[in-house]
């Protein structure tokens, strides 16, 4: 029998050429918004799997008897010039300060004549012990929030009212 012919011997595959080496990136700066850049919004195309069929319209409706038109919302009022308070200086006034001083003395002198039950040998109520535990710990919470909390709020504001100015717009 004749002997098989051997098979031919594939050809080497050629050998892949090596990936360059990516540039290194630079270290990024800092992230900051430039208001002058323009943003490219990107356009999204639809296959025709995706296209939307339109629905048969609906038979009309009768229309509804016209409601009465709302009362124009009042004018808000305008804003008042805000002056930057120095940290030590106080939130209101010297006279706002010792008016609210004073009625508070008042109220304090409500509640001491409607005193609960005395607690314990020293003749303390329970609402004597309450607002002395209290009183500290209201002071420390408001000392580490009511800064975040009044920030907060004046930029919720300031955005509503930027938001009225360009619907007017």
């Amino acid at each position: 029998e004749p002997e098989p012919e051997p098979e031919p011997e594939p050809e080497p595959e050629p050998e892949p050429e090596p990936e360059p080496e990516p540039e290194p990136e630079p270290e990024p700066e800092e992230d900051i918004l430039e208001l002058t850049a323009v943003m490219e919004e990107e356009v999204l195309e639809l296959d025709a799997a995706m296209e939307i069929v339109p629905e048969p319209e609906p038979e009309p409706e009768p229309e509804p008897e016209p409601e009465p038109e709302p009362e124009p919302e009042p004018e808000p009022a305008p804003a008042l010039a805000v002056e930057r308070l120095d940290v030590m200086e106080g939130l209101v006034s010297d006279v706002t300060a010792s008016a609210t001083s004073s009625a508070f003395d008042q109220f304090a002198g409500v509640m001491n004549q409607a005193k609960g039950v005395p607690l314990g040998g020293a003749g303390r109520t329970l609402e004597e012990l309450v607002k002395e535990l209290l009183r500290p710990m209201l002071k420390h919470w408001l000392d580490e929030n009511l800064e975040a909390i009044v920030v907060r709020t004046v930029e919720r504001e300031v955005s509503k009212l930027a938001g009225r100015g360009d619907d007017k717009a």
